[in-house]
């Protein structure tokens, strides 16, 4: 059996979040999933308004389910305040509100490529949470919050933190 590589983790508490959020099907990291992100783009310049962190929501499996039928969505997260005052346009837009409960959360830090990010949730979940004797809340959807930007960042140095709800 092939050892994964080992990834930073650190267990944070966080209050609920709210996000505005664009859904899509289709393979992760397809064009069917970048379309999602670009809704979410032009809903924010289209009504300007203050968000605290861009989050890519990925809700199944790949090695459980065919492509087609993965679900994701691209969200900010928002205020209460914030949400509540867009709740119409982003509805109107095609968008849905995403809440993560209050709680303890596995964070996951990579470093690289997107595609690889694949090694870091397969680390989690089958080396730090058994190691660690903790377990994820189950079917409960982990978040990936990009801490720069695809657009103007190597592939080599883009840093993405992976938010895993534990139990």
């Amino acid at each position: 059996m092939q050892s994964l590589p080992e990834f930073k983790v650190d267990i944070v508490t966080l209050e609920q979040i709210d996000a505005i959020a664009f859904f899509t099907n289709g393979a992760y990291f397809s064009e069917t999933a970048a379309a999602s992100f670009g809704r979410l783009g032009k809903f924010t310049k289209e009504n300007v308004f203050k968000y605290n962190k861009w989050v890519g929501v990925y809700y199944d499996d790949p090695a459980k389910k065919p492509a087609a039928e993965l679900r994701s969505a691209a969200a900010v997260t928002v205020s209460k305040e914030v949400l509540e005052s867009l709740r119409s346009k982003m509805e109107e837009a095609g968008g849905q509100q995403i809440t993560w409960e209050a709680g303890e959360y596995a964070v996951v830090h990579y470093i690289g490529p997107y595609t690889g990010l694949s090694a870091a949730y397969d680390f989690i979940y089958t080396q730090w949470l058994p190691q660690n004797k903790r377990t994820a809340v189950p079917d409960y959807h982990a978040y990936e919050h990009y801490l720069n930007d695809c657009t103007d960042t190597a592939p080599a140095d883009l840093l993405t933190d992976i938010f895993i709800k534990l139990q």
